[in-house]
């Protein structure tokens, strides 16, 4: 019997893809709740939480800056339980964990906003040492590493309550001032990224009184202001940058406090960020990442939260550019900082967040871990 061929019209072809493209991106979606909310670390007055392999064994431990009972060093066994490392840190309010001295070992870096900027060399053998520096710089409210003058190590940029402080790398850990200083505002968060695809890192800052900028490398670490970044009435409180609309150059989420909404600024690849006028609603944010959550590709973005009332982490997927609300969790207490990795090593992001409380007063509490459920 002679069966009838099929014939597949452009219209039929079109439905098919567009099934298809649904049935993958299914199958991309985390199953049942995006989160599953871990064990409690620590019970401190916590700012800051960065991430990164300090002993070696292939997953990620903890550093979180406290204000009080001095910073922690949070060891990983691989499933995101975390035990205390032993070395004993003072207080700070900002942390970064990264090679400093060229040995593939993540170091130490903190600073406060009344204390100085110390460093510690990892020794690769569990402890960690403090590198002495020349000069002391202190008063930061945040800080970022990058290659600022393009010889090969990381130098930093510290975020500070007045004009912000360019420090360069002697490739072994000890960093000199350069003098220069970039705007005058409260730099609440400070971001580096090549804003403008030639090649060198820039520098973003955004504060409290709204008067953020992008600032532009020469490639010898000299910094000229480029565009401002928002207007003189918006207090904002983190800042992340990425590439959010696939076009091959960094956005930037920029993040409200007061109940403001948070907003994404689209970079025209030139480093002159845009409003968007894409707004995602949530009270009060504090620190920000971006990370491809749900394994499809783009950048989606979690805001720790706090302000009334109190929430612990806000979630949005990126869908072509568009964040789409998915995931509220609660935790009553007031988030500071987010970090994302892979803590329990299954293939996903998950979620380190710090926390304190606001009682009439900073008071301590248990900074807290998200389980991503897409594996």
């Amino acid at each position: 019997m002679n069966r009838p061929k099929l014939q597949l019209t452009h219209r039929s072809l079109v439905s098919i893809m567009l099934a298809t493209m649904l049935l993958l991106a299914a199958s991309h979606q985390p199953k049942g709740d995006l989160f599953s909310k871990g064990s409690p670390v620590g019970d401190s007055r916590s700012w800051a939480v960065a991430l990164a392999d300090l002993d070696e064994d292939g997953d990620l431990d903890a550093l979180v800056a406290n204000a009080t009972g001095g910073s922690k060093l949070w060891i990983n066994d691989g499933n995101a339980a975390f035990a205390e490392h032993e070395q004993r840190l003072p207080n700070a309010r900002a942390a970064q964990l990264a090679d400093i001295d060229g040995d593939s070992s993540p170091d130490i870096l903190l600073a406060d906003w009344s204390g100085p900027f110390l460093v510690w060399r990892n020794n690769r053998d569990g402890t960690f040492s403090e590198v002495p520096q020349d000069q002391q710089f202190g008063g930061a409210i945040d800080m970022a590493l990058a290659d600022l003058d393009g010889d090969g190590d990381l130098d930093a940029v510290l975020g500070r309550s007045g004009p912000d402080v360019i420090l360069l790398n002697n490739g072994f850990g000890v960093f000199t001032d350069t003098g220069q200083r970039l705007g005058t505002s409260i730099s609440a968060e400070v971001e580096l990224g090549d804003m403008d695809l030639d090649g060198d890192m820039d520098v973003v800052v955004d504060g409290w009184d709204g008067d953020g900028h992008v600032w532009l490398n020469d490639g010898a670490a000299m910094f000229s202001s480029n565009y401002p970044l928002t207007g003189p009435d918006w207090h904002v409180n983190g800042l992340a940058l990425g590439d959010l609309d696939d076009d091959g150059d960094l956005d930037a989420l920029l993040v409200s406090s007061l109940y403001d909404s948070h907003q994404v600024w689209l970079n025209n690849g030139a480093g002159l960020l845009v409003d968007s006028g894409q707004r995602l609603d949530a009270p009060d944010g504090y620190g920000a990442q971006l990370g491809d959550l749900d394994n499809d590709g783009d950048l989606d973005a979690v805001v720790i939260v706090g302000g009334e009332p109190r929430i612990g982490i806000a979630v949005w997927m990126n869908h072509e550019g568009r964040f789409v609300s998915v995931h509220i969790e609660a935790e009553e207490a007031l988030g500071r900082d987010v970090a994302l990795g892979d803590l329990d090593s299954d293939g996903d992001l998950d979620v380190f967040a710090a926390f304190l409380e606001y009682r009439g007063g900073f008071q301590p509490r248990p900074n807290r871990i998200w389980l991503n459920s897409l594996y």
